[in-house]
């Protein structure tokens, strides 16, 4: 099954350049279900540990900054800036966790805010437009992957078991639509990739359990209707780490054009996605509080 890879190393991306959004695209996409704010210099847009309250109908949302620029700051110390054409706030609004930042706004500024559902919404007319996502949000998770100091860390940061699941209902249309030829069974102790390949697949987990593995941290265990190596498909860049079967296992093997194919076609699917990497990014995200 090593074949599912080459071995040839990719070109390394440039981590720390921003990943470009077409402002006519992004625009459309969240004014298409969202709502423009005007937010005054020094407000808080949203909180550092704050979840949304679904019984009181407040929900997170997720933004676009049109005019304006905002800061990022965790304990009272400023990450990083978003500035006019970006995206933030994502992470929360798909995962519907606590945040992980609070978001300030540095000027006066002009926003469109957009809710999970809204999202959602938005995603059914235009599903083509979670590609961009996922590529701005793979990107940021690469850019804090390799700033994390893993050594330092314990596992359990990384992997507190709450990453989303493929629902059974698309999982098994996955199964249908691929075949029997797309699954693929490993032995325990089975490397089912390595960090440094370039990736083919993406792998949805069927059977048993598969460690996530940087640097020998074991940084997230996978279970059934887990995904994992998708990030290499998004971007088209090298393997950050490696998966292990930690027992007898199966996956689901999804190459590039299907994986792209289904984005585009299948907004359950992209939001699944997006939601898997939202997830990813808001754990790592909690190793730098730490």
């Amino acid at each position: 099954m090593d074949d599912l890879d080459f071995l040839a190393k990719s070109p390394k991306p440039a981590l720390l350049e921003k990943v470009p959004l077409d402002p006519v695209a992004a625009q459309d996409f969240f004014a298409s279900h969202g709502k423009e704010e005007a937010i005054e210099a020094g407000e808080v847009i949203f909180a550092e540990n704050s979840k949304s309250k679904s019984l009181l109908f407040q929900r997170s949302k997720m933004y676009l900054l049109l005019e304006g620029t905002i800061d990022l700051s965790v304990k009272d110390q400023v990450i990083g800036s978003v500035y006019a054409g970006e995206i933030f706030g994502e992470m929360a609004s798909l995962t519907q966790m606590p945040r992980t930042a609070t978001a300030t706004a540095e000027t006066d500024c002009r926003v469109i805010a957009m809710d999970d559902k809204q999202f959602r919404n938005a995603l059914k007319e235009k599903p083509e437009f979670a590609l961009t996502l996922m590529a701005m949000m793979t990107r940021r998770l690469r850019e804090m992957l390799n700033e994390l100091d893993l050594d330092g860390m314990h596992t359990e940061v990384l992997d507190d078991g709450k990453y989303p699941m493929l629902g059974k209902n698309l999982l098994s249309g996955l199964q249908d639509e691929l075949g029997e030829n797309a699954v693929m069974r490993y032995r325990e102790g089975h490397y089912i990739l390595e960090a440094g390949q370039s990736g083919l697949f993406m792998y949805i987990v069927l059977e048993g359990q598969v460690s996530i593995r940087m640097h020998e941290t074991i940084v997230e265990e996978i279970g059934p209707g887990g995904i994992f190596g998708e990030m290499a498909l998004v971007e088209r860049g090298e393997r950050m780490a490696s998966a292990i079967a930690d027992n007898d296992c199966a996956v689901l093997a999804v190459n590039r054009n299907t994986f792209l194919d289904m984005v585009r076609s299948n907004p359950d699917f992209g939001y699944a996605i997006l939601s898997t990497i939202g997830e990813r990014l808001r754990i790592v995200a909690s190793g730098f509080a730490e």
